[in-house]
Order: C-alpha cells, then structure tokens, then sequence
C-alpha cells in the first residue's frame, strides 16, 4: 500500500471507465479511497492516494432503466398463477417497493396476524440479504412497516396456507431452511414461465421503480413515493426511480 500512487488509482479507473457507467465508477472510486483511508488512520500509510484520483478522459452515459406499469405488473403475476410464491415475489416489489434483499430477508414473524385497530395488517421490515448474508437493511431509513394491501395480501395468504400457515421461518425459505437465493427462482421459474406467454422480464428493480412512477402519477408529486421507498433524499426517488409520467388528456 505504501507504493500505491494517486496516477496508478486513475489509470485504473480510466481501463473500466469504457464499459462501466458513471455511478459504478463513483462506487469503486469511494471503496478504494475508504479503504486507504482506513490505512492511514491505522498508520500503515501517511495518506490516502486516492483522494485526487480521477477518470481521465470521457465516461460512458448511464443507460435508460427499465420500469413496469400497473398493467405489466398485473399481467405479471397474472402469468405466474401456477407459482404463487412468484406472485408474492413480485407483487412485494412493485405494490411494496421492496428491494430484493428485503424480500429475500422476510421472515413470518414480521408480518403482522391480525389487524389493527384501523383495519390494517403490516409488514415490518428489519433486515436484508445480500449475497446470501442476511444483515442489516442498505440504510437506517430502510427499516420500516409498511400496510398490506391487497394485492400484496391475496397473494401472501395463498402461499401462507400453500406453506402450511407457518407462524415462523423464512417466508421464501430454500432446501436448507437458509433465505432462497432470488435469481435462482428468477431463473429457474420466473423468466421461463413469462417466455412461455411472451412477457417481457425487466427485474424485481423494475418493479419498485413502477411503483415509485405510480405513486407519483397518482399523488401529483414524489413524496409518497419517497415514503414508500423509504428514501433519506427525495433527490434519489425523482432522479433514480420516477419514471416519465405520461401526460393526462
């Protein structure tokens, strides 16, 4: 580490800086400057070189990211109806705005038995997988509870009573008991099954971005959305997740 210089940490960005958009580059670039910054605090190193990398020369404009609409999302799970835990799966996803690693990281214990006094039942969300290690949500923000719907409920009681009516476990568990690993079921049985009837398939992304892009048509502005979301900056929600809104005649 001590023979790391500023210009080698720029190179290297600037290889990648052709095939990777903008926002991956920023990613390297903070985890490579917080890992020397962590070596210098420690004292194997004076100071951190790659404060003042940058990419030398043009990067590559991030592309358009895909969303779903109401329509899709309900021909979606419409598709899926012989694989209801599928249904479940997507439905989290855009009527919730549940990240992947969330749903993954669902457990029967976070989900409310019985209504409260408004009539509600609630989904609590408490923690994550993300490579198959079930930790903490990506942010404090992200833990939260959120009303099930019922788009989101009809599906989550045919795959409770499915399962037998568990009170405790994982929701989507695999062969060993451990959180499913979602791109094999995606795989497996999500893409085939929407082939078959020639739907397309934009990622479980897809769907919490249609539902950030439905909230905001529906509302007049992206503060729902937000919420939903559960962002810290409403910034991220419009710029990353609100989709173009067509205009209403």
């Amino acid at each position: 580490m001590k023979d790391y210089k500023t210009h080698m940490g720029s190179l290297f960005l600037t290889s990648l800086a052709k095939k990777l958009g903008r926002a991956t580059l920023q990613h390297i670039r903070s985890l490579a400057s917080g890992i020397f910054a962590h070596a210098v605090n420690v004292g194997v190193i004076e100071s951190n070189p790659w404060h003042d990398v940058k990419v030398l020369g043009k990067t590559k404009e991030p592309g358009e990211t895909a969303h779903y609409t109401l329509q899709e999302a309900e021909d979606i799970i419409s598709a899926l109806v012989e694989h209801v835990d599928c249904q479940l799966i997507v439905a989290l996803a855009f009527f919730l705005g549940l990240r992947p690693g969330e749903i993954q990281g669902l457990r029967w214990e976070d989900i409310d038995s019985d209504p409260d006094e408004q009539g509600l039942r609630w989904i609590h969300i408490r923690r994550a997988v993300a490579r198959n290690v079930i930790g903490e949500t990506k942010t404090t923000s992200s833990v939260a509870s959120l009303p099930l719907i019922a788009p989101v409920l009809i599906p989550l009681n045919l795959w409770r009573a499915k399962r037998g009516n568990p009170v405790e476990g994982w929701l989507f568990p695999n062969a060993k008991s451990k959180p499913v690993d979602l791109r094999s079921v995606i795989g497996r049985t999500i893409v085939p099954t929407l082939a078959a009837k020639k739907i397309e398939w934009k990622t479980l992304y897809a769907g919490r971005r249609g539902a950030a892009t439905i909230l905001t048509q529906l509302t007049g502005d992206a503060l729902a959305a937000k919420e939903l979301l559960r962002h810290k900056n409403i910034a991220v929600t419009t710029d990353k997740y609100v989709k173009a809104i067509p205009r209403l005649c």
